[in-house]
């Protein structure tokens, strides 16, 4: 689990409208193209050449494979490095698995994989594709020479990543990755005992630059602030009881030994030597901070019986519980036929760290990390938490975490099977609530696309609805032995993502090959993939959707493009599909240059052959390519749909300065500085940097800068937005050389509204946009800062500005209005354990909440309004949705898409055209664990107040802040 939205929120909202280059550039540079992206991937029962019980000839798969994309079988066996894994089902067919990632010229490229289920050719019968998933790049080519050796890579790895010169490193590999479009050749590097891995550019013109990538996986959010107390953790209401320890290495002077499942030993131990063992062995090998590791020793005798840590004490209860549950879901993995060697050495397992309410797994630094108690938490070296992050151990030992989603579902599930229960992390907080359950009614999500954690629960709910149905028909020992013999070897068959590791379950269950005829135990496996939305993963699915052919633009402002287009299907031009990918770019879009363009939101397909819309948000530029594309439930992708362009109209401009005219009334600390190194436009660029060096680097100590704007006065203006360029060429690690644009009411200065660093490293300047909707009347001030934060890696170019506008329009007179929208409350931190949208669960997320007020006299047709924070559009009512005068309407999170900053944000209401029907902004103050609202309820110039200076209550979604009605 990754840091929570409410951390990240504290750091401020990004800007979503990533630019492409202004001065006609794009991409990551120094990599190389490619004619298609393919993805897709199926069920089949096609016939197949070159799959037996003796292994399988890839060559002659693709070659046969007729249902497979062609572009598939252009790729060639001679460009995949494949293993596979040939593991029997319970149903008694054998399934061959096969895992491959895309090389070039030897070297790997890292983000790509085919993943294939093929059944043998036995007793007559022809072997058979079962089932594929797969992304890879047709047309590739990279040059693989780096221009930067291995010892210079490590010691710029070791640099971004904090680590001594000298620090041992876990790996430095040669890998293509693609960044922002491009293929690029990189060294992924990583250190021992150091969280992340760095990526360092090893060919092309950012050969050197290195960026430290934060690919830890985190567990419980981070976001509990409660006190209650909560038995089961260490050093709480844990019970602790003597268990036996299998997996542990035991020493007698030179003589060792490993502990049996019964936790016994035999060692030969010489006549006053002393027998030892340690909270170490084949799984773990436990470190606490702030406390001395826990051992036990006697002297060597006929019988010796060693005894770890003590009933009592949290720290010392840590270590054991953290070190006996590794072993445990190690052990079970191996058990179940998965490689033990490929789960890797003993892996480092950091108990009592100083810090509350979190764990996580560090993939680069192969490290498992467990929090003390405090913050409304228990010590999170908890049973079911332990096994949780085992599970993304496990994940990354085959084949890596490829998607985060299976992964969370992965630790959940690991914990579930193993505890035989369905709660994890019921005992991390203190008030009594359980962080997840693996008995859940999540749907997956049409397009697959959700925040990891809840995407996890489709595929532990599916487990766990598989263990029950067969426990409940075979009996508890029989059925959960079944249910772990079907799930748990998907770990170590690599699948890519939920829908591949849900459709191993029913191959693994056939007996024949054949799951047209369904399996033995089919309907427990229907009706569990049916409760989540998964069911389409058994139906065969050979069809991408149609592209789309007739996008067209229906508006156009000088910052946005309404775009209307005719709904693809699932499959052609039949059923509905899935999802869009939506993409801009300032030039020319084709098949190859489309991941390359800026992605912006898209609303979810309709059935095929209605019609659908679109506002896209756009930084100022005379002219924008647009073009989209359409996936179903596999990702299957459909071919790109015809591109429009669009000049745009000029906008009616506020404020601009170019830096051409010098520093003028901006003022500046730190490097802050009007320079003619680059420019957007024009000669000149206001650039944090230092003119003799080229850099931003100040030797041995960090840095720091504002650059204030003069005041702006936007009385009289509606729909502001801020517009800028900047060429970025920064460290890319979200807590080092932060980036901060910030605008600031000059006269209230608590109403704050930011967008952080977006793109360390960008070829050339790129255009950003963000919504000012909520400043319009008012008077503000535009700080961009920087802070380095510390001296390490600081040799960049630093930050350049240009073309800084605000852009309006005049507020035109309006009649006086008969319907009219008001915000009337804005709850976007919702505190811990208030229900707010009533579904009986307390979320941080799905409770967020926007309330809506009539406050005119006729009803309202809410049909295709958009709701947008700063950055995109969040949501949209669909068809036929109304509000009669002087009624309340309550948007919340989760499902809808609604998600507010908590530390300040712009909330605009507009109707399909773009019209401004309400706003909101607020600052620091919306963060306080409950809604802000109107001083008065229905009063448009009200103030938005905290709600408890009105009520005890926290929120009053869809009623007056005293809980009456409206």
């Amino acid at each position: 689990m990754r840091t929570s939205k409410r951390m990240i929120m504290a750091i401020g909202a990004t800007v979503a409208m990533a630019a492409a280059c202004a001065d006609g550039g794009d991409g990551a540079g120094g990599g190389a193209r490619y004619d298609r992206e393919v993805r897709g991937g199926s069920l089949h029962h096609a016939p197949v050449e070159g799959v037996t019980m003796g292994g399988v000839e890839l060559e002659r798969v693709l070659a046969s494979a007729r249902e497979l994309d062609p572009a598939v079988a252009a790729v060639g066996a001679g460009e995949l490095s494949a293993t596979t894994a040939m593991i029997p089902g319970p149903g008694g067919a054998a399934i061959a698995y096969v895992s491959a990632r895309q090389i070039l010229a030897g070297v790997p490229i890292a983000d790509s994989h085919l993943y294939l289920a093929l059944a043998p050719a036995q007793g007559g019968a022809p072997a058979r594709l079962l089932a594929s998933s797969y992304r890879l790049f047709h047309g590739a080519d990279v040059d693989v020479t780096p221009a930067i050796d291995r010892d210079r890579a490590e010691a710029l790895g070791r640099e971004v990543l904090r680590a001594p010169a000298d620090a041992p490193l876990r790996d430095a590999a040669l890998v293509i990755r693609e960044l922002e479009g491009e293929l690029a050749l990189v060294w992924d590097v990583t250190v021992v005992d150091h969280d992340g891995r760095a990526v360092v550019h090893a060919a092309g013109i950012r050969a050197g630059s290195a960026d430290a990538v934060d690919d830890r996986v985190y567990e419980t959010e981070g976001a509990v602030t409660a006190w209650v107390a909560a038995g089961g953790a260490p050093g709480a209401g844990g019970r602790a009881q003597v268990l036996a320890q299998r997996d542990t290495f035991v020493r007698a002077g030179t003589a060792s030994a490993t502990t049996g499942g019964d936790g016994r030993f035999t060692v030969g131990a010489a006549e006053g030597s002393t027998v030892t063992a340690a909270v170490a062995g084949l799984a773990a090998r436990v470190k606490s901070a702030g406390s001395g590791g826990v051992t036990a020793a006697a002297p060597a005798a006929p019988s010796v019986n060693l005894v770890l840590g003590a009933a009592t004490g949290e720290h010392i209860l840590a270590q054991t519980t953290a070190y006996h549950y590794v072993t445990a879901a190690r052990r079970a993995l191996v058990d179940a036929g998965l490689d033990a060697d490929a789960l890797g050495p003993a892996i480092t397992t950091n108990v009592n760290i100083a810090d509350s309410c979190n764990a996580y797994f560090s993939p680069g630094g192969r490290t498992l990390n467990f929090f003390r108690s405090g913050g409304g938490c228990n010590n999170s070296a908890e049973a079911s938490i332990v096994l949780h992050e085992y599970g993304h151990v496990a994940d990354d030992a085959f084949g890596g975490i490829h998607d985060g989603g299976l992964s969370e579902g992965w630790g959940d599930t690991l914990a579930c099977f193993l505890l035989g229960r369905p709660v994890v992390g019921g005992d991390l907080f203190q008030d009594g609530t359980d962080m997840r359950s693996c008995a859940n009614d999540y749907r997956y999500p049409r397009g697959g696309r959700d925040e990891e954690h809840e995407l996890g629960q489709a595929w532990a709910g599916f487990a766990w609805d598989v263990r029950t149905g067969l426990v409940d028909r075979l009996g508890a020992d029989q059925g959960a032995a079944l249910a772990s013999a079907l799930v748990l070897p998907s770990l170590g068959t690599d699948a890519p993502d939920i829908p591949s590791a849900v459709r191993e379950v029913f191959l693994r269950d056939d007996d024949d090959g054949d799951l047209g005829n369904g399996t033995p135990h089919w309907d427990v496996l229907l009706a569990a993939a049916q409760r989540h939305r998964l069911d389409f993963v058994v139906s065969r699915d050979l069809s991408p959707p149609s592209a789309i052919t007739d996008l067209t633009v229906t508006a156009r402002t000088p910052t946005s493009v309404t775009l209307g287009w005719t709904a693809p299907g699932d499959d052609g031009a039949t059923g509905t599909a899935a999802s869009y990918e939506l993409r801009w770019s300032l030039v020319p879009i084709d098949e190859s240059t489309f991941a390359a363009a800026n992605p912006v939101p898209a609303p979810l397909p309709v059935a095929a052959g209605q019609h659908q819309t679109a506002t896209v948000r756009l930084p100022v530029a005379p002219r924008i390519h647009l073009a989209m594309r359409a996936l179903d439930d596999l990702r299957n992708t459909s071919r790109l749909s015809n591109v429009v362009t669009v000049d745009l109209p000029p906008p009616h401009q506020v404020f601009h300065d170019g830096a051409e005219r010098g520093m003028g009334a901006w003022r500046a600390t730190g490097m802050w500085h009007v320079s003619t190194r680059r420019a957007g436009a024009g000669r000149s660029a206001f650039w944090y940097g230092d003119e003799t060096t080229g850099t931003y680097d100040t030797p041995g100590v960090a840095n720091r800068g504002t650059l204030l704007s003069p005041a702006i006065d936007l009385t009289g203006i509606a729909d502001p937005q801020l517009s800028w360029l900047e060429h970025v060429d920064v460290e890319s690690a979200a807590l080092f050389d932060m980036l901060r644009v910030e605008v600031v009411d000059a006269a209230d200065t608590s109403l704050v509204l930011g967008a952080n660093k977006q793109r360390s490293r960008t070829t050339g300047f790129h255009a950003r946009l963000l919504d000012l909707t909520g400043f319009g009347g008012r008077t503000i001030r535009i700080r961009f800062s920087i802070d380095t934060h510390d001296a390490a890696s600081n040799r960049g170019e630093g930050w350049f500005l240009d073309e800084i506008r605000v852009l309006g329009e005049p507020r035109p007179t309006l009649p006086p209005a008969v319907g009219r929208l008001l915000i009337n409350e804005v709850l976007a931190d919702p505190p811990l354990g208030y229900d707010a949208n009533g579904d009986g669960v307390a979320s941080y997320r799905s409770d967020e909440m926007l309330e809506l007020l009539n406050i005119g006299g006729t009803t309202l047709d809410l049909s295709g309004v958009t709701i947008s924070d700063a950055v995109t559009v969040q949501f949209t009512f669909p068809a036929g949705t109304t509000l009669a005068p002087g009624h309340a309407l309550a948007v919340y999170g989760g499902a809808a898409g609604l998600s507010l900053n908590n530390d300040g944000d712009t909330v605009a209401i507009r109707s399909p055209t773009g019209t401004l029907l309400a706003h909101v902004t607020y600052g620091a103050e919306g963060g306080d664990d409950q809604s802000l609202t109107r001083a008065t309820d229905g009063e448009p110039d009200a103030p938005l107040v905290k709600h408890r200076t009105r009520s005890s209550l926290p929120a009053s979604p869809g009623r007056r802040a005293d809980g009456a009605p409206f």
